[in-house]
């Protein structure tokens, strides 16, 4: 009729059985809009594959097409009906150009009666990132402070120590450095969690002025994981707010990003730790990304601080000491001090021998003081982020 209105309807074919019918799920890897290097050459291509036909599918024909050439491949089966099933190409990618990589995944299965499924696309980029080792921490002190200007994504800022604020192309906005309280009352964080002064800083979403439903993407440097038996994230987060938003962490391994934790809604007015196993990626390097989502209002400022990787199987027989400090009375009742020959350029941290980050402090005197008289006895660890320098510390 006249007042009839047409309605695109997208090619699918619906209720319809087929006897061969083999579609392509989801891209595994690599599957984000962007990829790290880290020193790797070559990334992997991996499918999941799903048989909807009535017939067990076996020697079914695949193809990718990347950057214009061509690779083929057989996913030999046998793959029964309503099964699923990962297929790895035997030829990786060759990361030979940084921008606009295009990859498109085909299964080829003769006779298939459902063209629509057959197909999977990724555009993504090659970004490059400094490779660091174990001890891993980020206390974010030592960058440069930025705007806090209610202006969302157009504020860059820029981060330091080999971490990255995802640009525009991914993301909606920058995190920023900052110290003290966040400008907004009734959210975020008056002070960072390294220090508890105004002197110390962390990272925090600004959602003020319309900064809403709009998300943030922070992302580590590389990380080796090799030769570790028992490696494990923590950090410090803060989410307090009447219209908080959602904080995410993934780990980028191999091509993909796999999600490890997520949190929604206020949180209350302190800092929270939180640790994540790291043992599925043992041998790997990795980048760990934060994912920051503002909420439906302003009072939505998030906040992470005192970024940390170890490996908690580290024995006391493996610890590393010099001559650049001394730490006496060791033993004491809780009461050390600690004499640099020379000042250390970045701060110290002090973790219990389950790897559990304790305190940490920058020192800027040759000659500091250390309490740890709260503590129970028993023996921690000391040592000089960046380094392999530790100190072991005993209360009795």
């Amino acid at each position: 009729g006249r007042r009839a209105n047409a309605v695109q309807i997208p090619d699918r074919i619906f209720n319809c059985p087929f006897n061969y019918d083999i579609a392509l799920m989801r891209l595994i890897t690599p599957s984000a809009s962007y990829v790290l290097d880290c020193n790797v050459s070559k990334i992997r291509v991996e499918v999941e594959l799903l048989n909807k036909g009535d017939s067990t599918a076996s020697n079914v024909p695949m193809e990718y097409i990347f950057n214009n050439r061509t690779y083929r491949d057989t996913f030999p089966g046998p793959l029964a009906k309503g099964a699923t099933a990962n297929f790895i190409f035997k030829d990786s990618l060759s990361l030979t150009q940084t921008t606009f990589n295009r990859l498109k995944v085909k299964a080829l299965l003769n006779n298939d009666e459902d063209f629509t499924n057959d197909s999977l696309e990724n555009t993504f980029d090659v970004l490059s990132s400094t490779i660091k080792t174990l001890p891993f921490s980020e206390s974010f002190d030592s960058m440069t402070t930025c705007a806090t200007t209610s202006n969302c994504g157009t504020t860059i800022c820029g981060l330091s120590n080999d971490w990255s604020n995802m640009s525009t192309r991914y993301d909606n906005f920058d995190m920023r450095v900052h110290r003290g309280s966040t400008p907004s009352t009734g959210t975020g964080p008056t002070a960072d969690h390294t220090l508890g002064t105004s002197l110390g800083q962390y990272i925090y979403s600004e959602a003020s002025n319309g900064c809403y439903e709009q998300e943030s993407q922070v992302l580590s440097p590389c990380i080796d994981l090799s030769n570790t038996l028992s490696p494990e994230l923590s950090f410090w987060y803060h989410m307090n707010g009447q219209f908080m938003g959602r904080m995410q962490v993934d780990i980028y391994s191999d091509g993909a990003m796999d999600s490890v934790f997520s949190i929604s809604g206020t949180q209350g007015t302190s800092w929270i730790n939180k640790t994540i196993d790291l043992s599925a990626y043992i041998g790997k390097t990795i980048n760990v990304r934060f994912l920051f989502s503002t909420g439906t209002f302003w009072s939505s400022d998030m906040a992470i601080d005192d970024v940390s990787i170890i490996d908690l199987s580290t024995s006391l027989n493996q610890v590393e000491i010099d001559n650049r400090f001394n730490v006496y009375p060791n033993p004491s009742e809780g009461l050390f001090t600690i004499e640099f020959n020379e000042l250390p350029e970045t701060p110290i941290d002090i973790y219990d021998l389950n790897g559990r980050l304790l305190k940490t402090m920058r020192i800027s005197s040759n000659v500091s003081n250390i309490d740890m008289s709260t503590y129970e006895k028993g023996i921690y660890i000391l040592n000089v982020q960046g380094t392999k320098i530790h100190r072991k510390l005993v209360i009795h």
